[in-house]
């Protein structure tokens, strides 16, 4: 069994009655008895206050309290929490996974050869499974969510500099962030660098009529109307065997 549902298990079956403080905060009483059942003597009081508070002054994202106490801190908030950066176990990086780093970028090299592009860690990890799913090999993780899109250039650099990358599927959804303004930037960037790898575009959402026409415009391409699609011409290019 996993660890997460051994103990929520554990949790579940050795579950004292529920107290309210003066706030509110559910909390589970360690001793007394439920249901007739000796509560167990290794129940911990978890005060969800305390959890919450925690994350709001030191941008915690995961805590875990066992035998070692770990915490998990956002990357972006390191400026602020400078004590808690200077502490933490050093993370292992490539070079270029330094300069994303340096230039504000989320970005993980991988071994594979399809580059990709995408508006969103959760847009982008999509297309990575898809990839993986329809038989190809994403060479990384790399999302201009957010402002990341003005840095159209140093992030279209950064995939191409993978000597492996044979394609590129870019996939852009708007919703907040305008897709053309997303094409804009990425063209442009293209027209500069003129790569030679080929690249596969799927855009949607908002402002996806006028991104599809600057593309055709622009780079002379024609976007791909599903995801799936993008995806398939992208490992046929590199060499792979998607259908």
């Amino acid at each position: 069994m996993p660890a997460f549902r051994a103990v929520a298990h554990r949790l579940h079956r050795h579950r004292p009655p529920v107290h309210r403080s003066a706030k509110h905060s559910a909390v589970r009483a360690p001793t007394g008895r439920a249901h007739g059942d000796r509560a167990p003597s290794n129940v911990h009081v978890v005060a969800i206050p305390v959890l919450f508070r925690g994350g709001r002054q030191d941008d915690r994202g995961f805590v875990r309290s066992d035998v070692h106490h770990q915490r998990v801190v956002d990357g972006a908030a390191a400026p602020r929490r400078p004590s808690l950066a200077a502490a933490a176990a050093p993370e292992p990086l490539t070079g270029r996974e330094r300069r994303a780093r340096e230039l504000g970028l989320q970005f993980v090299e991988l071994g594979g050869d399809i580059g990709v592009l995408a508006n969103g860690a959760g847009l982008t990890m999509t297309t990575m499974d898809v990839i993986a799913h329809l038989g190809g090999r994403p060479a990384n993780f790399l999302e201009i969510g957010g402002d990341a899109y003005t840095k159209a250039r140093p992030a279209l650099e950064l995939v191409l500099a993978h000597d492996g990358v044979r394609s590129l599927v870019v996939n852009f959804c708007g919703a907040f962030a305008r897709t053309d303004v997303m094409v804009e930037g990425l063209t442009g960037a293209w027209l500069e660098l003129r790569p030679s790898v080929p690249a596969f575009f799927t855009i949607d959402g908002t402002g996806s009529s006028e991104a599809r026409r600057m593309l055709r415009r622009r780079l002379g391409l024609e976007p791909y109307p599903t995801m799936d699609g993008a995806i398939e011409a992208a490992i046929r290019a590199a060499g792979g065997g998607a259908a």
